[in-house]
Order: structure tokens, then C-alpha cells, then sequence
């Protein structure tokens, strides 16, 4: 059987068939995996901005608490004429 062969053509074309279909297949798993990836990124990039914006929130409330925490001692201090309060002032 030569190359030329329309038997051996039939062959090699079947053979060179079923390889695009198996490449393709696997193009098209890539593809959606490759798109599950992205829509998962996209939900952890939402989920990261929403824990930002609650740290940030919390950092303000525990600022807003140790401000208050320390004029409530500095007043504990001065009530108890334990002197100048030994922490600084900050704010009113």
C-alpha cells in the first residue's frame, strides 16, 4: 500500500478526523473550566470588597471605642484626684 493509495488516504483522514474531534472536546472543557474560573474570581473579588468595606467599619468602631474608653478614665482619674490623667488627650 503506498501513500497515495486511496485506502491508506481514507485512513490517515478518519485518523486526522477523530484527533480534531478529541482536540476539540478538550478546547471546549478548557474553555468552560477556564470560564468557571473567572466567574469564581469575580465572586471572591465581591466577597474580598465586602470584607474591606466591614474591616474598615470595625477599624472606625474600635477608633470611636479606645477615644471614648479614654476620656471615660481620664474622667474615672480626675474624679478620684489621682491628678493629671496619664494618658494624652485626644479630642473633646
Amino acid at each position: 500500500m503506498s501513500s497515495t493509495d486511496p485506502a491508506n488516504i481514507a485512513v490517515l483522514f478518519e485518523d486526522t478526523q477523530r484527533s480534531v474531534k478529541v482536540i476539540a472536546e478538550g478546547h471546549g472543557v478548557l474553555a468552560q473550566h477556564i470560564a468557571d474560573l473567572e466567574t469564581k474570581d469575580e465572586q471572591h473579588d465581591g466577597e474580598l470588597d465586602q470584607l474591606e468595606i466591614r474591616v474598615a467599619v470595625l477599624d472606625t468602631k474600635h477608633e470611636e471605642l479606645s477615644a471614648e474608653t479614654r476620656r471615660r478614665l481620664d474622667r474615672i482619674e480626675a474624679h478620684l484626684a489621682l491628678g493629671e490623667p496619664t494618658r494624652p488627650q485626644h479630642g473633646p
